[in-house]
């Protein structure tokens, strides 16, 4: 819970953790995106901050790559938002 609220939430910067960035990359095998992840997180925060009361509703693949730029958001929590 803690690193989905530092990493999503935050959209932070996570290049200058060294450790850190060890463990995803070495560990994990992912790079610092999260396999473009944190892009699609962007994307969703941007769009719930624009429609923050209603959202917009039951999303399906086609209206992910219009406005999310891939096939989600990856994140149960900008599902629910959005």
């Amino acid at each position: 819970i803690l690193a989905q609220l530092i990493i999503v939430f935050t959209l932070s910067d996570l290049s200058n953790a060294s450790h850190l960035v060890d463990f995803i990359e070495i560990v994990l095998h992912k790079d610092l995106t999260f396999t473009k992840r944190t892009d699609l997180w962007a994307n969703s925060a941007e769009l719930i901050a624009h429609s923050p009361w209603l959202g917009y509703g039951y999303q399906n693949k086609v209206w992910n790559e219009e406005h999310l730029n891939g096939p989600g958001s990856h994140n149960f929590t900008y599902i629910i938002l959005l």
